[in-house]
């Protein structure tokens, strides 16, 4: 990411950050929801979704462009447009550097499962796509202090 560059430094496995507030990860997610969602409605609203029941080619390029953000979001310096609103981050745990594309998109696509964000409220604080990806978010101003 241009602009923002961190140096990564790998933390010992014992060295872990503190559990992130259920709270503040809700809010991140519910403002890419918005990010997500808004340019569609806001042309649903606008034009119309098109004649009878087929949607226009751009509909359909709003609603690949929510999908492909919510998949994607978290792959450009480890932080979406919540997470950056809130001072989120997310890092690999292996190497403490920002969450890779791939385990952006692994992260994201098992955020589809309802049970999955109960997590949230468990022990670390990590979901089940975070220990998937051995990835975890943490305050970008505690990162910024142990990097």
């Amino acid at each position: 990411m241009r602009g923002l560059h961190y140096k990564h430094k790998r933390k010992k496995e014992k060295e872990c950050y503190t559990k992130t507030r259920a709270q503040d990860r809700i809010v991140a997610y519910l403002i890419d929801l918005v990010v997500a969602g808004v340019p569609l409605l806001l042309y649903s609203l606008i034009y119309g979704m098109g004649d009878g029941v087929e949607p226009t080619l751009a509909a359909n390029a709003l609603l690949i462009w929510g999908l492909l953000y919510l998949t994607a979001k978290d792959a450009f310096g480890g932080r979406s447009f919540g997470k950056r609103y809130i001072g989120l981050i997310v890092l690999q745990r292996n190497d403490n550097a920002p969450c890779s594309m791939i385990k952006s998109v692994i992260r994201n696509l098992l955020v589809q499962i309802p049970i999955e964000v109960l997590l949230l409220f468990s022990g670390d604080g990590r979901r089940m796509g975070d220990t998937l990806t051995n990835t975890q978010v943490v305050r970008l101003d505690e990162y910024i202090k142990l990097a």
